[in-house]
């Protein structure tokens, strides 16, 4: 079974939220920023798999037609 994702359009929106969160009293800057940093690394993470999977997908498609 595949394992389904959590945030299929990447982490951008949580970025946000917690750069929109920066000097509220219900946190302390450090634990958002920590926030910050590892949403920023998983949407990192997930752009280079995307862009591996494009260049994968057309190696294939450029075999497929003989290239």
């Amino acid at each position: 079974m595949a394992k389904s994702n959590k945030y299929p359009n990447g982490y951008v929106p949580k970025i946000k939220y917690w750069a929109s969160q920066l000097n509220n009293p219900k946190f302390t800057n450090t634990y958002i920023l920590n926030k910050i940093d590892y949403f920023t690394t998983k949407e990192q993470i997930r752009l280079r798999r995307l862009e591996l999977m494009e260049q994968r997908d057309g190696e294939e498609g450029l075999r497929y037609i003989g290239g």
